[in-house]
């Protein structure tokens, strides 16, 4: 007696040293989304012995992020440690224990017309069987094998009309099976199709092994407790996209701005009955910002290349000067147009060639770069340059578009063909030889958050399935007043934009988004929202107007020869713009037109009246604002004067 209380003395000791384990799957609480990432709030009820327990935590996404578990301290237990990981396992259910009643009755229905579809087939298959052993035996005739074998020509005659009888009929019979037995096929293939869907299996459900997420929780309790265990993890499998949907009204209300997110997830969790919060924050790791080095400023000494050029708007040229023809990579001229490089490019007693997206100077070249000449040979991408082909004297000469180079790619150059001879002129100051380089340029990371933080936190709960088509939720409501005017450029196209202007835009924590435009709830068209900028009022282009009229009409006057020689032609361009108003209430508009510029000696631009219009001399802009009563309509002119080489073709409009 005394060793078996012993014994059980012993046993109980033991058992008191080991760990509770309890298996549990808990419930997601609250999900924050972020652009492309989640964090998901898990908790549990669980009690917890004296001394330790071990909890297995189930159910979670296999796109975990290790990293970012965290568990919630509390007073009436101690983590000592928890390990994450993923392991295979069986399904204790089939998923067709886990239908409804109403599923499991329509399943049975779907696998009984299966099986008598498929009993019908297999006699078909049969008789088609049967007549296949027909056929062969019919060709295996004495008479039909063996002819010149045969007793009498009345035996041949006899079975050749009797095989050729029966194989007409056996072939039909044959055709007319295997037309049945494909409809058959394609009925059980669709009984299937519709099976799967119920059970998002296969048919039988044979799907039972998976892979699970575990982590497993050592916990330490002073006490017998029943405790809630809270935690969180960050997981990958997410994508939503801002939209906006942006409301006007004809009667001059504020608009509106509706926030929805377009949101849909792969995270293999089922969030059932969740509280979703959006945020438009950006989750990066590894993020470093760039580090100032020295900046130096060295003169270039022929043939030697700097290994690292600062990129900043004072940087130079990075051509080299070696006397000797050198080409420059069509990387660096890419570069060099990134970076914003200034550049002219004349050909003396050279070829130019526009063939396969490069412009190609051959012969004696100078490289004008900032103002510099550098010799050698240069391939520029014909992707850099905005040009017009105009006729200069039977030979085709460049003239670059300054505005589109001026707002896109930001070099400054302007190539013309003249009797031949390819001249060049530098828009701004020549700049001397000089750059600024750094030899140990930093090549830490960078990012830029195209979202303001903010988070928005969903009314209502939402169960959303992993793998679920697009949703679209709306997030967020707020007006702003708002103003509008009109916008043309006549010279381009005949047509008037309504432009809606928002002064205290800022006021409203807008993200980068795409914007649905509606008037009066009709959609008229879609925008793209630019948070980051620090224009203090916000544009979108809302639509075309059709009810303000506007139209431009040129009128050329006749060349006259502006010297002796009569080399030389000048001509005046005399130009009309016309706008009326066709509404019943007052607009604001804007006029946008230009006089053409020249960087040729040889061709001068002289600008005449202007009609009170805001003129730019550097890049020949000109515009007027002005307002229109309904019905109203006003005239606007100007004119400039051409003086240029007697054969050339300029296109003065």
């Amino acid at each position: 007696m005394k060793r078996i209380l012993f014994s059980l003395f012993v046993l109980g000791f033991s058992l008191s040293g080991l760990k509770a384990q309890q298996k549990i799957y808990p419930q997601i609480n609250k999900v924050t989304i972020f652009r492309q990432t989640a964090q998901i709030e898990k908790s549990l009820e669980v009690s917890l012995v004296k001394g330790y327990n071990e909890i297995i935590l189930s159910g979670n996404s296999l796109m975990l992020n290790p990293q970012s578990i965290q568990f919630n301290s509390s007073k009436d237990f101690v983590i000592t440690d928890f390990s994450p990981y993923i392991q295979l396992v069986k399904s204790n259910q089939k998923q067709e224990d886990k239908l409804t009643d109403k599923e499991k009755a329509r399943v049975k229905i779907i696998k009984d017309s299966i099986e008598i579809l498929r009993d019908k087939r297999q006699a078909v298959r049969d008789k088609i069987d049967v007549l296949m052993e027909e056929k062969s035996t019919l060709s295996n005739i004495k008479e039909i094998d063996s002819p010149q074998k045969a007793d009498s020509i009345k035996d041949v005659k006899e079975a050749l009309e009797y095989y050729e009888a029966k194989s007409i009929e056996i072939s039909k019979l044959l055709y007319d099976l295997n037309e049945v037995d494909i409809d058959l096929h394609k009925q059980i293939r669709k009984q299937k199709e519709d099976l799967k869907i119920i059970l998002q299996e296969d048919e039988q459900g044979e799907k039972l092994s998976k892979k699970e997420y575990y982590i497993k929780l050592n916990l330490y309790a002073k006490n017998d407790v029943k405790t809630t265990v809270n935690y969180k993890y960050n997981v990958s499998g997410i994508d939503w996209t801002p939209i906006y949907d942006i409301k006007f009204s004809s009667l001059n209300k504020p608009a509106v701005f509706l926030l929805k997110a377009e949101f849909k997830q792969e995270t293999g969790e089922y969030w059932t009955d969740v509280s979703i919060v959006f945020s438009t924050e950006e989750q990066s790791t590894n993020l470093k910002p760039v580090d100032l080095q020295p900046m130096v400023y060295k003169k270039k000494i022929a043939g030697e290349r700097p290994k690292t050029v600062a990129t900043v708007s004072t940087v130079d040229d990075i051509v080299s000067t070696s006397e000797t023809d050198k080409r420059i990579t069509n990387e660096e001229i890419e570069r060099m147009t990134a970076e914003t490089v200034d550049g002219i490019i004349a050909i003396v007693g050279g070829v130019s060639d526009n063939d396969g997206g490069t412009t190609r100077g051959e012969g004696s070249m100078v490289t004008y770069v900032n103002g510099v000449a550098k010799k050698g040979s240069v391939n520029i991408p014909k992707h850099a340059i905005a040009e017009e082909q105009v006729e200069l004297g039977g030979t085709r000469a460049s003239q670059g578009d300054y505005k589109q180079r001026m707002a896109g790619n930001s070099v400054d150059y302007v190539t013309a063909q003249v009797g031949g001879i390819s001249e060049n002129r530098k828009i701004q100051e020549d700049k001397p030889a000089y750059e600024i380089i750094t030899e140990n340029a930093s090549t830490g990371m960078s990012s830029s958050n195209n979202l303001l933080t903010q988070e928005y936190d969903v009314k209502m709960k939402y169960s959303i399935k992993s793998g679920d088509k697009s949703k679209i939720i709306p997030l967020e409501e707020k007006k702003t007043n708002v103003n509008y005017k009109y916008f043309s450029v006549p010279k381009k196209e005949k047509v008037v934009y309504l432009a809606a202007l928002f002064p205290l835009w800022e006021e409203l924590g807008l993200a980068n988004a795409r914007a649905n435009l509606y008037i009066d709830d009709k959609y008229v068209n879609s925008a793209y929202i630019i948070t980051n900028q620090t224009a203090d009022t916000l544009k979108l282009f809302v639509g075309r107007e059709k009810k303000i009229a506007i139209d431009r009409k040129v009128i050329k006057g006749k060349p006259i020869e502006a010297n002796r020689k009569g080399t030389e032609l000048e001509q005046v361009i005399n130009v009309k713009v016309i706008v009326k108003n066709n509404n019943n209430t007052q607009v604001d508009i804007k006029i946008d037109d230009q006089i053409p510029i020249s960087n040729s000696e040889k061709i001068t631009i002289t600008k005449g009246e202007l009609s009170g219009a805001n003129y730019n001399e550097k890049t020949g802009l000109l515009f007027w604002e002005t307002s229109l009563k309904p019905l109203e309509s006003k005239t606007f002119t100007f004119s400039y004067t051409c003086k240029y080489p007697k054969d050339v073709v300029l296109p003065l409009d």
